[in-house]
């Protein structure tokens, strides 16, 4: 999230400077469509607001919130809010930027749609997280993800987290970084739908994962199975295994013979399938 910062006797909302007396005269219970950021707003929001339609900025913010905020709509950012936040917040749709934040989340938060940030948060997650829409960050993080998390929409960020992850987690959506990482994955998890990083992981991997090692600029290359056949993933890389030899081969876009010896590693074991 990009700071917007209002300056003093004002509010950004919906995108648009008001003074702070328009804003408490128009917030009433819902802030309902746009983004709310509140740096250097001196007075408590009104006590009936019960939600926030897009994304709600706390950076320094100095007063709680009030009590009834059942929902952010957007993405909401706590550095430097030093206040528990409303015990009935549920969701969260957008990314949630946790960076030491001094205090547990509310326990009936059941979904983060966007990405979360938990580098320097020292709580646990509440126990019915159930799915996050971005990536998961936990370099860092000390405590054992939610039994019940499902699924991840984005990138997997594992190094250097100590604790096997949910073993009903059946999806990351983006890359997984498994560098260093000391547990097996969980036996149900079926798809990844980025880039693999493996450099240091002991545990075999599932049989819908086929590892071929890194080229000369460190990139490792995997083919992925799915729905449509091989995906050859590396980097930022996604090909089936005809368009990664076309790529990679004498007279592609980028001639690599290095690359090309791991597309073809990766041909063999798959005919060998």
């Amino acid at each position: 999230m990009t700071p917007t910062i209002a300056p003093p006797g004002y509010v950004i909302l919906d995108g648009c400077k008001i003074t702070t007396a328009e804003f408490a005269s128009q917030i009433g219970a819902k802030c309902r469509h746009g983004s709310l950021y509140l740096q250097d707003y001196a007075h408590p929001l009104p006590a009936g607001l019960a939600s926030v339609g897009g994304s709600l900025d706390l950076q320094d913010y100095a007063h709680p919130l009030p009590a009834g905020l059942d929902s952010v709509g957007g993405s909401l950012c706590l550095w430097g809010y030093a206040h528990p936040l409303p015990a009935g917040l549920a969701s969260v749709g957008g990314s949630l930027y946790l960076q030491d934040y001094a205090h547990p989340l509310p326990a009936g938060l059941d979904s983060v749609g966007g990405s979360l940030y938990l580098r320097g948060y020292a709580h646990p997650l509440p126990a019915g997280l159930a799915s996050v829409g971005g990536s998961l960050y936990l370099r860092g993080y000390a405590h054992p993800l939610p039994a019940g998390l499902a699924s991840i929409g984005g990138s997997l960020d594992l190094e250097g987290y100590a604790h096997p992850l949910p073993a009903g987690l059946a999806s990351v959506g983006g890359s997984l970084d498994l560098q260093g990482y000391a547990h097996p994955l969980p036996a149900g998890l079926a798809s990844v739908g980025g880039s693999l990083y493996l450099r240091g992981y002991a545990h075999p991997l599932p049989d819908w994962i086929i590892p071929a090692g890194v080229d000369v600029r460190g990139y490792w290359f995997a083919a992925i199975r799915q729905d449509c056949g091989w995906r050859i993933r590396a980097g930022c890389r996604d090909f089936s295994v005809e368009e990664a030899s076309s790529h990679w081969g004498p007279g592609g876009k980028s001639d690599r013979p290095d690359c090309l010896a791991l597309v073809e590693k990766i041909a063999a074991e798959i005919k060998d399938l």
